[in-house]
């Protein structure tokens, strides 16, 4: 199931959900967002992009315009 992300507000509860996601206890698979290597938090925090397939949520507003 799909939820369509209505606000921008939404969409960064949403995205800081996903990348605290892998630090929760019952993962226990990063220390910080920024250690998990499949995460976009390093590419949020300006880290850089070791795949090459992050889109920042800022260039959404012109796909979308």
């Amino acid at each position: 199931m799909s939820i369509d992300l209505i606000t921008e507000k939404f969409f960064k509860q949403k995205l800081e959900y996903v990348h605290n996601n892998p630090c929760q206890p019952h993962w226990n698979l990063a220390q910080h967002p920024t250690e998990y290597r499949y995460s976009t938090a390093s590419y949020y925090d300006g880290l850089g992009d070791e795949f090459g397939l992050v889109i920042h949520m800022e260039e959404l507003r012109c796909i979308n315009s």
